[in-house]
């Protein structure tokens, strides 16, 4: 095992030499929590960025209003002004893996219960005035009992100030709303709802409605 901080323990993913994840920004380790025991998930990422403080800031924003739909931040530090951690609790796997692992056929009980949940998720993002603006599957994660939530902000905003900096775009193509791909620098909540009506589409057919991922 390797040291995150005092109180992480990385767990050793051979192969992955501990990601668990990798993405655009960073990194997501599984650690050993050595106060509680419990296995977390623990995302590194450089810092300072517009992205890592962005997404710190709606998670902390989030953190006095939680919701069991929504990744919930258990803590976070910067080592040596190099590097953000943020901790999570860990979670299995994402709807993305679940979903292709199944073959793209999910039993109709199960695909309605993420839905359900995504929409709970995201209903509570827009409550607080949050977009999240990058709800695709591998941004949803499931964990034991079937629970899914929402994670990833890095790429959220505020629907009061909804304007995408210069050089700044939503990424995943499959699920980007028509305005987007036309390069609208202003989306709206819209743009999320878009996003979750080709998931449930996805969930429920089978099939990606738009692009195929590789």
């Amino acid at each position: 095992m390797h040291a995150i901080a005092d109180r992480y323990r990385r767990l050793d993913e051979g192969a992955l030499q501990g990601a668990i994840a990798r993405g655009s920004y960073g990194k997501v380790y599984a650690a050993v929590d050595l106060e509680s025991l419990a296995t977390v998930a623990v995302k590194r990422q450089e810092f300072p960025s517009n992205t890592t403080t962005n997404e710190l800031c709606f998670y902390k924003a989030l953190s006095q209003a939680k919701h069991d739909h929504v990744m919930h931040l258990r803590d976070h530090f910067i080592d040596k002004g190099r590097y953000l951690y943020m901790v999570f609790d860990f979670m299995d796997t994402t709807l993305w893996r679940r979903w292709t692992m199944r073959r793209r056929m999910l039993p109709s009980a199960m695909a309605i219960r993420f839905v359900t949940h995504a929409v709970s998720g995201v209903a509570h993002l827009h409550e607080l005035g949050i977009v999240h603006t990058d709800l695709s599957m591998a941004n949803m994660l499931v964990g034991s009992g079937d629970i899914l939530r929402i994670c990833d902000l890095g790429g959220a905003a505020n629907v009061y100030d909804m304007v995408l900096a210069a050089g700044k775009e939503i990424t995943t193509e499959y699920v980007r709303a028509p305005e987007v791909l036309l390069g609208t620098r202003h989306p709206t909540l819209a743009v999320d709802l878009w996003a979750l009506g080709v998931v449930t589409m996805a969930l429920l057919s089978g099939s990606l409605v738009f692009w195929r991922m590789p």
